[in-house]
């Protein structure tokens, strides 16, 4: 009888643990899932960061290859 109430005791504490086992494993896969969410919209927002930083220096080199050449059009004019 008393064998048989310990083996009942230790069955209902295997449930409770294996639950809690259940319900942190749920809980680390969400928080996982939503680690894995916040860093891929970051990583879209740099790279569109990137993009424009990419297209503002192109801009940028035109503007320079422009006054390079309206500098070498006119001398030492604008020197």
């Amino acid at each position: 009888a008393e064998g048989k109430q310990l083996q009942e005791q230790a069955g209902m504490k295997a449930r409770v643990l294996q639950t809690q086992a259940d319900n942190l494993l749920l809980n680390a896969s969400r928080e996982a899932a939503r680690i894995v969410d916040t860093a891929n919209q970051r990583a879209e927002e740099i790279a569109g960061e990137a993009l424009a930083a990419a297209r503002n220096a192109a801009g940028l080199e035109k503007t320079i290859l422009a006054l390079r050449n309206t500098i070498n059009g006119y001398g030492d004019q604008y020197l």
